[in-house]
């Protein structure tokens, strides 16, 4: 049946004032579509007990050259109980505070800008009825996930991720077990970028270098390792940081006797 003229008029699509194909179409429809609200950066209770870490290293553990302070050092306040939960979790699973302590300074600035302190997303399911809350779960995990790091041997290494002789000779295995937490593969501007985009420390620099220029090859250069045993040597030397290992693993002792003599 034959429309009326003025129903056709209505019905004529709206002329485009300069020539587009398909594809100009469809860029134009997906540019105008209302982009989602981004997420917004995690932040903790401005009101907990912190206290103040002055990061002193000068030079940077990977490249060598003179540390960039605005990019590469962790001075900042931290978190007294997340502290706190990762030394009692490096106690129970025989791990070095020092060293997990600086696992999650690196990953997460100790639950600064991620609740998942140590990052981990190969994750265990505990069911631990004395776990205190989320920060105390997620130390946990991260501590766990760094034991069963320290638990592969040199075969794990050269047969599982394909690390020839040559490049597991230049490094301790110590090292090897610390860079595999983080990964064994290469490092260029788009790995892991949204997770780094969301915890604002998206950027051209990993661990130093330019990956836009030069990606970083973690099998030659373990430049994670490098960076948690920098931060480990100044987590050692630090009075606060060491004042709360010695408060922490006393009270935990404490609390063991107590429950033994029950």
């Amino acid at each position: 049946m034959k429309q009326p003229a003025l129903f056709r008029e209505q019905m004529q699509p709206t002329k485009v004032p300069f020539s587009m194909n398909d594809m100009d179409l469809e860029q134009l429809r997906k540019d105008n579509l209302e982009q989602p609200p981004k997420e917004k950066p995690y932040s903790r209770d401005p009101n907990e007990e912190q206290f103040y870490f002055t990061d002193r290293r000068t030079t940077h553990p990977v490249t060598g050259a003179p540390i960039n302070p605005n990019r590469d050092l962790k001075s900042g306040r931290y978190s007294t109980k997340v502290v706190r939960s990762i030394i009692k979790y490096a106690k129970e699973f025989k791990q070095d505070p020092n060293r997990a302590l600086a696992y999650g300074m690196q990953e997460s600035n100790l639950g600064a800008s991620d609740q998942n302190i140590g990052h981990v997303n190969d994750r265990e399911i505990f069911e631990d009825q004395n776990i205190l809350d989320k920060d105390d779960y997620e130390a946990k995990q991260m501590v766990y996930a760094m034991k069963k790091n320290n638990e592969w041997n040199e075969d794990y290494f050269k047969k599982t991720h394909k690390i020839s002789d040559d490049q597991f000779n230049k490094y301790p295995i110590d090292t090897w077990r610390i860079q595999a937490y983080n990964g064994l593969g290469i490092v260029n501007e788009d790995t892991e970028a949204e997770y780094l985009d969301r915890t604002n420390r998206k950027g051209q620099f990993r661990y130093g270098i330019d990956v836009t220029k030069t990606p970083l090859n973690m099998k030659e250069n373990p430049a994670y390792a490098k960076t948690i045993l920098s931060l480990e040597d100044q987590i050692k030397n630090d009075p606060d940081f060491q004042r709360l290992i010695n408060e922490t693993l006393s009270n935990e002792e404490k609390l063991i006797k107590f429950i033994n003599e029950k």
